[in-house]
């Protein structure tokens, strides 16, 4: 972020550009409605859906699976301002048992670990928009799959839609 005096010497502020991509087409919110996170023209954040969880998929299993092809490569660093990028974690879940937890998760892939702070969780019948809260993936050092994993408590897990916002400032 830089700071531009204008005529009158008022600071301006001056976002720097990240790169700009094509979001997937997604089972939820068109990508036409995630015009709110555009300032000034200029985007403040990037939002990847998981692929191919744009139909529903489900598991029973109570320790952690990964949905298979639900990978998205991102290289951090390409989105990093000012040494800073976060994360943020949606997952539209549900289970069909009353009293039954659905959870997700994100997994890297290539390093083998869970990013710390994503996991989300859904008690309801019906489906349900969870999301995690921020988490700093500043030292993100290059290119990484992450990808969505799930279990339940009991019953059947069902999700329909996986979402990762990525932003150097935290909305």
């Amino acid at each position: 972020m830089s700071i531009n005096l204008r005529k009158w010497g008022v600071p301006q502020l001056v976002p720097k550009r990240i790169p700009q991509v094509q979001p997937r087409k997604l089972a939820l919110p068109d990508p036409p409605s995630w015009r709110k996170i555009l300032l000034a023209e200029d985007p403040i954040a990037s939002v990847f859906s998981a692929r191919h969880i744009t139909a529903e998929v489900s598991t029973t299993s109570t320790t952690y699976v990964t949905i298979v092809d639900s990978d998205v490569i991102i290289d951090a660093p390409l989105f990093r301002v000012d040494n800073k990028l976060f994360l943020k974690f949606f997952a539209h879940l549900k289970n069909d048992t009353s009293g039954e937890t659905t959870y997700a998760r994100l997994y890297r892939q290539h390093a083998g670990t869970v990013v710390e702070g994503t996991e989300v969780s859904v008690t309801n019948t019906a489906y349900e928009i969870a999301e995690s809260d921020w988490v700093d993936i500043s030292d993100e050092t290059g290119p990484e799959s992450y990808q969505v994993q799930m279990k339940v408590s009991g019953g059947t897990g069902y999700c329909n839609c996986a979402i990762m916002l990525l932003s150097y400032v935290q909305l």
